[in-house]
């Protein structure tokens, strides 16, 4: 069994071995700087949502609160929506490579997910290099 994609272009939430998908992951690197957290001295590694709890409003909010903690320890960080292919667009929801944010249309897609939380600017201001 193939997973194919719905006529809407979304994937389906479930891979082709059954397998639930994770809706959202967040991808980093660690700056230059700053040490490995682990023994093996990887630098770069994936945050998958579903770690945290199976909701997906909660599974972006807990995802943005680590970019939000720990983003000056960050070179590099892509946020994603799994129910896009690889090859869309619109699977970055978010992406930060050395202190510049190169794209941001979480407020576009997600506002009424993350609306009640309490954000700082940088995540809040949209940024979407297709429309610039």
């Amino acid at each position: 069994m193939q997973n194919s994609t719905h006529s809407s272009g979304l994937l389906p939430m479930t891979t082709g071995e059954g397998k639930q998908r994770c809706r959202f992951d967040l991808f980093v690197q660690l700056n230059d700087g700053v040490p490995s957290k682990f023994n093996r001295g990887v630098r770069s590694w994936c945050f998958r949502g579903d770690t945290f709890t199976q909701n997906e409003d909660k599974m972006l909010i807990n995802l943005l609160n680590l970019m939000k903690r720990y983003h000056t320890q960050y070179k590099l960080m892509h946020l994603w929506d799994n129910n896009y292919s690889k090859n869309d667009p619109d699977r970055t929801i978010f992406q930060y490579f050395n202190g510049v944010i190169e794209k941001n249309i979480l407020w576009v897609k997600y506002s009424d997910a993350i609306a009640g939380c309490v954000w700082p600017s940088w995540i809040k201001d949209p940024v979407n290099p297709a429309t610039e």
